[in-house]
């Protein structure tokens, strides 16, 4: 029989810090979630994408924010804004930053966008 697995933010088997924010990861077996903390000022374009060097933002994500506001801005031109008690499927290709003088603070769960899409497929 399976076991219960507990894991903490405080502890993540995965943390990756840019100028403006932060991220935790919690890895189960082929699973993981991630804790995402965004500081007032930080701009995927600005603090991100030097390090990865495509034109946008290429992960989907699967975001549930907590606290703070973030605003996106698709490749197609689409503009949408994200705050507190939205879940938000977001595919690639966009830009995104933080809004106002609050962190944003989300849960992205890598992968649940791709479970969605096989779920609405006919059988």
């Amino acid at each position: 029989m399976p076991s219960v697995v507990i894991k903490k933010f405080s502890a993540p088997d995965e943390m990756r810090l840019n100028t403006h924010g932060e991220v935790d990861i919690l890895r189960f077996g082929d699973a993981a979630v991630a804790r995402s903390v965004f500081a007032p000022g930080w701009q995927w374009s600005r603090d991100v994408k030097p390090k990865v060097g495509t034109s946008s933002c290429a992960a989907a994500h699967a975001l549930y924010v907590l606290s703070g506001q973030m605003h996106i801005v698709m490749d197609d031109g689409k503009e949408i804004d994200i705050a507190p008690g939205d879940y938000a499927l977001i595919p690639p290709g966009h830009d995104a930053w933080t809004v106002g003088d609050e962190e944003c603070v989300v849960f992205d769960v890598p992968g649940v966008e791709k479970e969605a899409e096989r779920a609405s497929m006919p059988h």
